[in-house]
């Protein structure tokens, strides 16, 4: 459970698996701010069970970390964090696949 990050030439994916929350936040967002400027950013949410009110907070921190005139992907959320995301209006910020 947890987050870690894969990051090969321009394209970093963050992958975050078990209950994306205030536990796992601190760590998505360290990780968030780490990211070279310009990279493209995906988040992996596959092995994500679910997300609270720190993980979508440490999702928007990406809005403010990545280079702008990137969209960040989020990537194989299950249809639970989905529904929680387009509830909250990410899909203007994100593109969710």
């Amino acid at each position: 459970m947890g987050v870690v990050c894969d990051t090969q030439a321009h394209e970093s994916i963050i992958r975050v698996s078990g209950f994306f929350d205030c536990n796992v936040a601190h760590d998505f967002q360290r990780i968030a701010r780490e990211i070279p400027a310009g990279n493209l950013v995906c988040v992996d949410l596959k092995e994500a069970r679910m997300i609270d009110s720190a993980g979508l907070g440490s999702l928007l921190l990406l809005c403010d970390v990545v280079y702008e005139g990137y969209r960040i992907r989020i990537l194989n959320a299950n249809d639970d964090i989905k529904r929680v995301m387009f509830l909250a209006r990410y899909e203007t910020l994100f593109d969710i696949l």
